[in-house]
Formats: structure tokens, sequence, C-alpha cells
């Protein structure tokens, strides 16, 4: 896990500076640490308790400028973390509930035009992403699912609901289920068997034999900026063999 490892890093880092830090009677690193690059430039600021860090952070570029500012609870990520370019303007914030993402989280292009909002409950994507185009102009032509149908019922007794995307992109999970009430995909639905793009749903059924449901999928898709779009889709299946 990233904060874990950064948790880490830290620890490492302190140990190696600890000759210049303050410590209790117990040798723990306690209050606020600057570490330097090795020009002697301000690289990184750590608030710590006990040697774990808590309460602010900050990663410095070399110009001195703040390249991510965060806040630690006992050395866990917690509240908005935020990123800067070398400019000075705002690259991402991203909300952390004990070090998981949770809240909307956004990213801003050079410009400062939105790139992406991207919606979390707790480290899981949701439902609602926004993406922008470098225009401005939200991105509206998303793919949806294609429902086709693959009766070989008088061969082998086998009845196949194929799930695929309206751009045929390949870059897509298929689930059967609903997703979360907080529009996530939560542990109640199932995956399916994805081939080249193509999820599948069988039924077999004896000679005589009758189906009749309703279906729900969602659909998770891997956009070209490296986000979570998830779409459903509910519809009718009656077969007879």
């Amino acid at each position: 896990m990233k904060v874990k490892r950064f948790a880490i890093f830290l620890l490492a880092l302190a140990a190696c500076s600890s000759q210049q830090a303050t410590e209790n009677g117990e040798g723990k690193l306690q209050g606020l640490k600057k570490y330097y690059y090795p020009d002697g430039k301000l690289y990184l600021e750590v608030n710590y308790k006990d040697s774990i860090p808590h309460g602010a952070m900050k990663v410095y570029y070399k110009t001195g400028q703040v390249q991510n500012e965060s806040v630690y609870i006992t050395g866990v990520r917690h509240g908005s973390e935020k990123t800067y370019y070398e400019s000075g303007k705002l690259s991402s914030i991203t909300p952390y509930d004990s070090g998981r993402i949770h809240g909307v989280k956004k990213k801003f292009r050079r410009d400062g035009i939105t790139a992406y909002e991207a919606p979390y409950y707790y480290d899981k994507p949701c439902a609602g992403l926004k993406e922008f185009f470098l225009s401005g102009q939200p991105v509206d032509n998303y793919p949806t699912v294609v429902v086709r149908h693959k009766d070989e019922l008088l061969r082998e007794g086998k009845y196949t609901v194929l799930l695929s995307l309206s751009d045929n992109s390949g870059s897509v999970q298929f689930y059967r289920g609903k997703l979360s009430p907080e529009k996530y995909i939560g542990d109640n639905v199932v995956p399916l068997h994805v081939d080249n793009g193509v999820g599948h749903i069988y039924y077999f059924l004896d000679r005589g034999g009758f189906a009749m449901e309703t279906v729900d999928v969602i659909a998770k898709i891997k956009t070209d900026l490296g986000n979570w779009y998830i779409t459903t889709l509910t519809f009718n299946v009656a077969i007879e063999n």
C-alpha cells in the first residue's frame, strides 16, 4: 500500500537524520523535522509524534515551491492531499479518510482546467466520473453496454448472453448485480467471464426448459486518463428450449 510504504520511507529517513532531530527520553522523534537535498535545499518537512508522522507534511521542489502537502494522523494519511506543479499551480486534490481515498478526487491540467473529478468510496471507484476535454467541455462519448445473444439450445442446450461495449474496447470488466447505495461495486456482485472485451452469461436448459428473468449488469471501463468509468444496464431475458 502506498501510504504504508511512504510511512516506512519517512521512518528510515528520520533514522538517518536522528542525530539532528529532537528526541524524547526514549529516543523517539517529536515535533517538526526538516530534511534537505544534497545541495542543502529544503526537501521535506514532517511532524512527528513518537517517531511516527503525525500532523502536516510538505514536500518541496528544488526551486522551493511546494510539491505535495498532506496530513497524517498516527502514520496514516487523513484529509485532503494537494499536489502542485513547479509553477505553483494546483495539480490535484485527493481526499483521504484513514488512509483510503474517500470523496471526489480532482485533477487539474497545467493551464488550470479541470481534467477529471473521480468519486471514491473508501478506495472503491464509484459511478459518476466526470472527465473534461482540453477545451474544458465535459466528455460525453463514453461507451455503452451492448447485449447480444447466442442460441445453441438445440445442439448443446446452451444459451449465452454476450456483453460488449459500443466502442468495442477490450479494457472492461463486467459484473452481474447492482451497485451499492453509494454507487460502487460491492461484494454482492458476481464477476463475469470476459474474453477479448466480451462478457458471458450462460444458461443451460434441458429440453422443455424455460428461463425468464431481469438481469442487472455493471461495466467497469478504464478510460484514457486512467480512471474507472462505471455504467449499468438492466434488461430482460426469456429463453425456452
